[in-house]
């Protein structure tokens, strides 16, 4: 969309949205998630630190990995 954007998050406030994804979804060690975004997506983040705040592993597509053949 043209110019790059961000915006000043505290932390409490993603580790509020990382906690309730881990309950809401049930995900624990035993788990493997996708990791699937680009990290330059702000979705990436729940992608990226949801496993490891679970003890789940992250398994890392490689690029259109994750598309139908």
């Amino acid at each position: 969309t043209g110019t790059p954007k961000g915006v000043m998050n505290e932390h409490l406030g993603v580790v509020n949205r990382l906690l309730w994804a881990r309950d809401a979804y049930q995900v624990n060690s035993q788990d493997r998630v996708l990791q699937k975004t680009p990290f330059g997506f702000d979705v990436s983040v729940w992608e990226f630190f949801l496993p490891l705040l679970a003890g789940a592993e992250l398994v890392m597509a490689r690029p259109g990995g994750h598309q139908d053949p």
